[in-house]
């Protein structure tokens, strides 16, 4: 394993063979933040949480345990891993058509698509394959159930998220996100998926990751539905998203939570910005400016106030009053929606910063104030190669899981539960087959797409039965797991 006791500087965020610098820079249009280029991921879920400070910044490395019910896990999504694009009576989805569209670059290549948790997503098409009820599809209702019960059966909690990108073609023919009533839609598959699969799943997602639905989807088209905006449907994708997640928590709070007992939230993505100057107040501000309008975003209205953060309001109404515009080019929620957002219930594309992870949660805990519980639904690193000595992946997992612990051991915070992306190598997405970030090679060149373990999954899963970083320096390894 090496000895990792030296972490990323905390002034400067270098670490041996890179530094990070991230760019506070808002873009003048519609006041988003510039893309910056990433190598790891991570997705921060909260539920409910409940917080303290984290104590400063720790270069050391942390030996120590998790609490004893963490949650660990390892994670998927429907689109990504299922297959049978076409089959069993499923229908359309919006990342079908996407990637079915040959020449024009929306996919690299032109390519088509021991833990005791597993994540996964539900895909919408599969069951309801027009997007409503008027159409049931049996056979997807079967294929998870089977899926969920076969889980059950091997000791695993599922955990369910609804809405992983693949909204359902016909449902993106009457304007998806940019069309209001697609709000009631999710509320109809969510009560149906509760009712159908709650006696069994307890732990849900509504939605995964809303603003890689906005941005990359709405405005630069980079992503399903490959939609480009002028800084306007960025922000109408994005409040009724908000508004679906609203509806969806409330159906579950009011309807099912009593009788079967599990927790609702959303997962959110976040880049940890970093002010250039740390010294700077006014670069200090930037970066927490950046940061208010991606992770705040969405976390402002769902856990403050069910409304927008007031720097989003203020810049986005003044650039659109600067532009000739009659109204902001961002949403207004009425009295009634803030009322059903507030109180409602996070990954991110990040080079290899470990430090960033804590702080986040540390943000987390002083932006949205205590009682908020935290789930890590992904974190992970990429390969090109397809190697089965990931090297590189343990030493991005035993760095940032212990940053994880850090955070609960030293600050205090309430983090409950961590999940691997991915279990096994997938489709990434508009990166195809390109990119692999699984804990399980897989043979995408053979049609029984055979699975074989990297050495990581040998480090996650001795760190999972240990429940932490042991100091063991009998075998000359002062950082084992086994």
């Amino acid at each position: 394993m090496g000895n990792f006791n030296k972490l990323p500087c905390k002034h400067c965020d270098s670490t041996p063979d890179r530094k990070r610098t991230v760019c506070s820079e808002l873009c003048p249009l519609c006041c988003k933040i510039r893309d910056i280029p990433s190598y790891g991921k991570s997705t921060i879920y909260v539920v409910f949480c409940r917080t303290n400070a984290v104590n400063g910044d720790n270069d050391e490395f942390y030996h120590g345990k998790f609490p004893e019910n963490f949650v660990w896990g390892a994670a998927t999504a429907s689109y990504q891993v299922e297959g049978g694009w076409n089959a069993d009576g499923k229908g359309l989805n919006i990342w079908d058509v996407f990637t079915h569209k040959k020449g024009i670059g929306h996919v690299v290549n032109d390519e088509t698509g021991d833990v005791n948790h597993y994540r996964f997503s539900i895909s919408w098409s599969r069951i309801l394959p027009k997007g409503t009820l008027e159409v049931i599809n049996k056979n997807g209702v079967v294929y998870y159930n089977n899926l969920i019960n076969a889980l059950m059966k091997e000791g695993i909690t599922p955990i369910v998220t609804l809405y992983h990108w693949d909204l359902p073609q016909a449902l993106q023919e009457e304007g998806g996100w940019l069309n209001n009533s697609t709000s009631d839609r999710f509320a109809e598959f969510a009560r149906f998926c509760f009712q159908t699969f709650g006696d069994r799943v307890k732990f849900w997602i509504t939605l995964n990751e809303p603003y890689v639905v906005s941005y990359h989807g709405h405005e630069i088209g980079a992503m399903a539905p490959g939609i480009k905006g002028n800084g306007d449907k960025i922000y109408i994708a994005a409040h009724t998203l908000i508004k679906s997640h609203a509806n969806a928590y409330r159906i579950y709070e009011r309807e099912f939570k009593n009788k079967q007992n599990g927790i609702i939230g959303i997962t959110l993505n976040v880049h940890w910005q970093v002010a250039k100057n740390p010294f700077s107040p006014a670069d200090v501000k930037a970066a927490d400016t950046a940061t208010q309008f991606q992770y705040g975003w969405f976390a402002h209205p769902v856990f403050i106030n069910g409304d927008y953060p007031e720097v989003m309001k203020w810049k986005i109404g003044n650039k659109s009053k600067e532009q000739d515009l009659t109204e902001s080019r961002l949403p207004v929620f009425t009295e009634n929606e803030k009322l059903n957002i507030r109180g409602k219930s996070g990954s991110t594309w990040l080079k290899v910063t470990p430090t960033a992870i804590r702080k986040m949660i540390k943000w987390t805990k002083d932006y949205l104030g205590p009682n908020v519980p935290i789930y890590i639904t992904e974190n992970g690193v990429s390969d090109r190669n397809g190697t089965l000595q990931d090297s590189h992946r343990i030493y991005y997992y035993n760095l940032y899981i212990n940053e994880v612990l850090k955070a609960i051991r030293l600050g205090g915070c309430d983090v409950r539960g961590y999940m691997a992306w991915s279990l096994m190598d997938n489709f990434e997405w508009a990166r195809g087959y390109s990119e692999r970030f699984g804990l399980h090679y897989v043979d995408f060149n053979d049609p029984k797409r055979p699975r074989t373990p990297k050495k990581s999954v040998d480090f996650y899963s001795k760190l999972i039965s240990n429940n932490g970083f042991v100091h063991n320096k009998s075998n000359g390894n002062v950082h084992s797991y086994g």
